[in-house]
Order: structure tokens, then sequence, then C-alpha cells
């Protein structure tokens, strides 16, 4: 559920030129989204999967279908992405939490535990964001990991293989006792490691306070210009602010679930079908679509009460009560925009034109 607030602020807006597809703005955010009282970002995708019947209608979201060939210097197996690894369990009867099959409502992600061509390729599931202009911004995702040993579940953003953020979970790392967490920034240094982060300062793993499988917790990073900082339920985790590991180029949202047979990373793969459950993403951010950019300055002519929207902070593990998905299908928990006070708020400047100064009254 999406507010707006009242303040006083100034705001640079720096726009850069890259034109790819056509927007629509929401209305009751259409100047932005403010994070922290501090920052104002210009887009959002906000998506409840407690209410996604169909994942492939998505406006957002594309459902990856084709092939990691086996490469056996690097893993024993391939991968396989195909649709029917990615399911909607939208939320049914008296409890928003459960979805039509029984199990934690949401998008679930498989890994399949039968191997195909030959036993080359693990079946996985992915979906891409379709908006491929995001440049800065904070990402959130409520995930619910797999219980079954040899998978990664990973939400991320990306641009290519030296451009990447990445917040992965390893089943392998989860017992009945402990869950890991591993924070990646994909850089130069990491390729030329081999495409190993580890090997980098580019790389963080942290205990996490609870089990990953036994219930959805919010993943989250926040990229500005100058840093990128990891959070889980609003915890702080870790913060790298070393230029050679910030992209500076637009990319797209991950998600995904998969195993290569990597003895030293996915491990596996599984030996019975392993299930990791999404059942939010919201992002806000900036855009260097020149289209969009246009759109954002002919909707916010003037600054107000009724078109600036504050996200808060997830305070705790998301919850879901509601039937059929939580909000009536638009957003599930507290980190989404709400009622608040902005003050001195300003955009994250991105290289590009001269700036235009906003005054909100």
């Amino acid at each position: 559920m999406r507010s707006a607030k009242t303040s006083l602020w100034k705001l640079p807006l720096v726009l850069p030129l890259l034109s790819l597809v056509s927007y629509t703005l929401a209305d009751t955010c259409s100047c932005g989204y403010a994070q922290d009282a501090n920052v104002i970002w210009t887009d959002s995708i906000e998506t409840d999967f407690t209410a996604v019947r169909d994942i492939e209608t998505s406006q957002d979201w594309a459902v990856q279908k084709w092939t990691s060939a086996r490469n056996v210097s690097e893993a024993p197996y391939g991968r396989l992405r195909e649709a029917r690894n990615v399911v909607a369990n939208p939320a049914t009867g008296g409890n928003g939490a459960v979805g039509k099959d029984g199990s934690p409502a949401g998008l679930q992600l498989f890994v399949r535990s039968v191997l195909e061509d030959d036993n080359a390729l693990v079946p996985v599931g992915e979906i891409f964001s379709k908006r491929e202009d995001i440049q800065y911004g904070s990402f959130r995702a409520g995930i619910q990991a797999s219980s079954v040993n040899g998978t990664v579940g990973a939400f991320f953003w990306y641009r290519n293989a030296t451009q990447e953020i990445d917040m992965e979970l390893l089943s392998a790392e989860t017992t009945a006792t402990n869950s890991t967490l591993n924070m990646v920034l994909q850089s130069w240094q990491s390729l030329w490691a081999g495409s190993d982060a580890s090997k980098t300062a580019g790389f963080k793993k942290d205990a996490l306070p609870f089990i990953a499988d036994d219930a959805v917790h919010e993943y989250r990073f926040d990229w500005t210009p100058t840093s990128v900082s990891f959070y889980v339920d609003s915890n702080h985790l870790w913060t790298n602010t070393l230029p050679e590991f910030i992209p500076a180029s637009p990319g797209y949202i991950v998600l995904n679930h998969w195993s290569n047979g990597n003895s030293g990373w996915s491990r596996g793969p599984p030996k019975e079908d392993a299930k990791m459950t999404v059942t939010y993403v919201k992002a806000y951010f900036n855009s260097t679509d020149s289209e969009r950019q246009r759109d954002f300055v002919s909707a916010c002519k003037k600054p107000s009460s009724d078109n600036v929207c504050q996200v808060t902070p997830q305070t705790g593990p998301p919850t879901c009560r509601k039937p059929g998905g939580c909000e009536d299908g638009t957003i599930t928990v507290s980190s989404a925009a709400t009622t608040g006070k902005v003050l001195g708020a300003s955009l994250i400047s991105i290289v590009g034109v001269a700036a235009v100064w906003l005054v909100v009254t």
C-alpha cells in the first residue's frame, strides 16, 4: 500500500539517455519514492507473488527458457531453464500465507532432481525483470530458501560478468541450527580470479540469525554511485565502498534457483526436487531510459503531499495473513511506500545531462 507525504525539499534531477521501452506512471507516486529521508528514486517495481496466478502474463517479469551448456572445466552439469520450474502458487482460502497447493503462497522456483539431455543438464527456475534500465536503487525480496541440499537461491541485479550485485543462499550451508548468506559483488577482479568473487574484497559471508528455509525473510541491497549495502529484515550486514566493486551501468533484476554440481559452490544436484518460494519483490530505483525520464518530468510538475511516497524499512520477518494475497494483491509488508515525512531528500545523481531543480511546498 502506497501513500504520499508532506515536506519541503529540493531535489537535483539528473537524467541520462537510453531508450528501451514505454512505461506508465503511478499517479500517487509520480514524483518518486523517498528512502530513509535522504534519497529519492524515480521508479518502482512492486510485485506481490502471493496474488500472481499466471507468471507468464506478468508485465514486470519474464520467465527464462534457455540453456547454459555443460562446461566440465567449471562444473559437472549445465543448466536448463524451463517454464515448468517457475510455478505460481497464489494464496487461497482463509489464510493468505497458504497457497493453492497447501504450501506457503508465492512464486515457486524449482531445481529438479531428474536430469535432462543424457544427464548433462539440471532443470532450474529463473525470472528476469523486463526493465533493463535500472541504475541505482533499493531492492527487496521476500524469500523462503530451499531445505533440500545442493542448490543456490539467488536474488541479484545484473549487467554483465563484471557488474553484478548478488545475494545467494546455498542450501548446503543451511542446517538445523545454522544458515549463511553470501554477498557477492562481481567485478574485473573477480573475473581475473576465474569468476570467483570470494578471492576478492567484493565478497562477504555472514551467519544469519535464523534458519533460512524455516520462513520468509526480506533480503535487500541498496546501491548508490559510491556504495552497495546489504540487509536482512532491515538489519545491516555489510557495506562495500571500494570503487572497483560498485557498478555504474544500467541492468536488470534476477531471481533464480539453480545447481550445476560445482563441489565448491552449489554442490548437488539435489536428490529430490528442491523449491525456493518468493513472496514479493519491491524495487525502487532510477531509470536510464530517456522516455521514462521525460514521463517523470512531465508528471512531476509540482511535487506535493499527493505525489511523493516514502519507503519505510522492514522491521522484522514479513508476514501475510489475508485471503487472496496481501493488500488486495498489491504489496505485502511494511517496507512498501507508506505515509511519512521526507526531509531534505534528493535524487541520487547519475551520469547525464544538466540537473533540473524542483521545490516541494
